[in-house]
């Protein structure tokens, strides 16, 4: 028989057995019941996770909606382990990779090495690549183990470079734009705008991102797609005041040449056209970044809002606002020109018209573009009132375009540069020494003179168009004005009347623009830019009936059309410029007028 202590020993380690049963028991009935619906979850999370739809972006419209950039598919290349395991067979399939793609197999090679696997274990070697491209290495699969074609959605430019620095391109986000913009829902591997109206309504144009529900492997692999739990929702389509018409002819007037060419209605600052040359492709931007990086043409400079340049003569128009309004000149005074002006033995400077012009006025100084005239009155008004009145009309500050890198560079005056001197003030009264400005500020100023004093913002979009439940409206961004000119009717009369002689008369140094049916307003302009040939400046508006004594302008008929043209060392404006012009307005006469006016 067993001893009472044993027998004791023997109970104890029974109920400590028991007790430990009744634990694990019971702890399994709380993972089971208790706590089961938890775990339940996190075991689903360990194999469903959420992933992207990308969406697409809106598409970019003339005014006549004709498409001129859409998202279309696009195809990645990507690289597949499992179906090629071998190292000697991977390295031979970069090298055909790379006869087909053009890219180096030495690329190839670091992309493959440095891209993360996704979901189905593929590593990205390349990103959008052309459809023919696609095609070939479909057509070349069996040498391509382990290659894998992906449809995505990519950015397309139907026209190559027609209207590239306005319409812009896209990228990949990067990290800097991610952080400065993760509240926005963006995340790495997003496409954002990086330019033009691209950049400029992004918000409209980016659509919203929908998600998906998939199921993984214990390696994080796809097995299958789950539900959607959002769809992705395209982005609105961006309507533009541009007429592509006008902006295509436009761009083959200017050709391989370096200059701006553009369109505007006065009435309301809408855009119609805007060609800056050289150009590039946004199609190829990301292959040909480097490239247009370092092309001494500077492709990638958006001239039209971003180069700088003296205005030359054409400067005067709004220099005799300032002359009338101030009463340094009116209608009967008259500077004598002998084809030089002086403020001293070594200070000359001379007319463009080496024997002079004899005694003009303010018309005729217009008509002709004196030069000594402008010396001698804009020596008298003053570097201060003619910087007040260039200010008047918005030159040396940004136009605020609805297009992003703008430039401006203050007008010069004493406040901007010291010392002063007097040589500066008549520099300046031609449009030469520091005066720059852009066409684009120059379009503006124009249009104020052709409608009456109005200055407007310039907006390349006319309107964003909205899609929800089915239904589709058209939400129109309205004109805004930025300011206005105030001058009597005397000066405005006198001035226009002696932009109506530079292309109405047989003097005028505008008479090559002339067109019977379509009469215009014009001024030439000539900016020096020594060693190099000059640039060439034309400025015009139209149709316009000749001025009327003291009445100012017609707030009832205001003209359809301002353009600018600039042609960098062309020459003078008078010779070289203004024909170009009278091209482009004999297209628009006879290129659908009644579509855009």
């Amino acid at each position: 028989m067993p001893s009472m202590e044993t027998v004791y020993r023997i109970r104890r380690v029974g109920i400590g057995i028991s007790l430990v049963v009744s634990i694990l028991v019971f702890r399994l009935w709380s993972l089971q019941f208790l706590e089961g619906e938890q775990y339940l979850q996190q075991s689903i999370k360990n194999y469903e996770e959420g992933v992207k739809i990308p969406s697409m972006r809106g598409r970019i419209l003339d005014r006549n909606f004709n498409v001129l950039a859409e998202d279309r598919p696009d195809y990645n290349v990507l690289f597949d382990k499992s179906l090629c395991p071998d190292k000697e067979q991977q390295d031979a399939l970069l090298v055909t990779l790379s006869e087909i793609t053009g890219y180096s197999d030495g690329f190839l090679r670091n992309k493959l090495a440095g891209s993360t696997p996704d979901l189905k274990g593929r590593r990205l070697l390349l990103q959008a690549v052309p459809f023919h491209t696609m095609v070939t290495v479909s057509e070349r699969a069996l040498e391509l183990p382990g290659i894998v074609m992906e449809s995505v959605p990519g950015r397309h430019w139907l026209h190559e470079d027609l209207a590239a620095h306005v319409l812009g391109y896209v990228s990949e986000i990067d990290a800097v734009s991610l952080e400065q913009r993760r509240d926005e829902g963006y995340r790495m591997g997003d496409r954002i705008g990086r330019s033009g109206i691209e950049c400029s309504y992004e918000s409209w144009l980016r659509g919203r991102d929908g998600q998906q529900i998939v199921q993984l492997d214990s390696l994080r692999r796809l097995r299958n797609v789950l539900r959607v739990e959002s769809p992705a929702e395209r982005g609105s389509d961006i309507i533009l005041n541009f007429d592509l018409r006008l902006q295509r002819k436009a761009e083959e007037i200017l050709g391989a040449s370096v200059g701006v060419l553009i369109a505007m209605d006065p009435r309301n600052g809408a855009v119609l056209c805007m060609a800056s040359s050289p150009r590039y492709n946004p199609n190829t931007y990301r292959r040909d970044a480097g490239r247009l990086a370092n092309d001494t043409t500077h492709p990638l400079t958006h001239r039209a809002i971003a180069g700088l340049y003296p205005p030359g003569s054409v400067f005067k128009i709004f220099e005799s606002f300032g002359l009338l309004e101030e009463g340094i000149v009116n209608e009967n005074t008259e500077q004598f020109c002998p084809g030089h002006f002086s403020l001293g033995v070594n200070q000359i400077w001379r007319c463009w018209r080496k024997y002079g012009h004899g005694n003009v006025d303010i018309v005729e100084a217009l008509r002709i573009s004196c030069d000594v005239f402008f010396y001698k009155s804009g020596k008298a008004l003053g570097i201060t009132k003619m910087a007040r009145w260039a200010e008047n009309f918005h030159l040396g500050m940004t136009t605020g375009i609805d297009i992003p890198f703008e430039k401006a560079e203050s007008f010069p005056s004493m406040a901007t540069k010291r010392p002063w001197y007097a040589g500066y003030t008549i520099n300046t009264a031609i449009g030469q020494g520091d005066v720059l400005v852009t066409p684009m500020e120059l379009a503006v100023a124009v249009s104020a003179v052709a409608n009456g004093g109005t200055l407007y913002y310039p907006r390349v979009a006319s309107g964003v168009v909205h899609s929800t439940s089915g239904e589709t409206w058209i939400e129109p961004f309205p004109p805004k004005v930025a300011g206005t000119i105030k001058a009597s009717p005397k000066t405005w009369d006198l001035v226009r009347r002696g932009l109506w002689e530079v292309v109405n008369t047989p003097n005028g140094t505008g008479r090559r623009c002339w067109i019977a049916e379509f009469p215009t307003m014009g001024k030439t302009g000539t900016a020096e830019k020594p060693p190099l040939e000059p640039h060439a400046w034309y400025v015009c508006f139209g149709p316009v009936s000749p001025p009327v004594d003291d009445t100012g302008p017609d707030k009832d008929n205001i003209p359809e059309i301002v353009v600018v043209f600039l042609l960098e060392h062309g020459g003078h404006g008078g010779e070289s410029a203004s024909p170009v012009v009278k091209d482009f307005l004999e297209f628009y006469l006879n290129g659908g007028r009644e579509d855009i006016a």
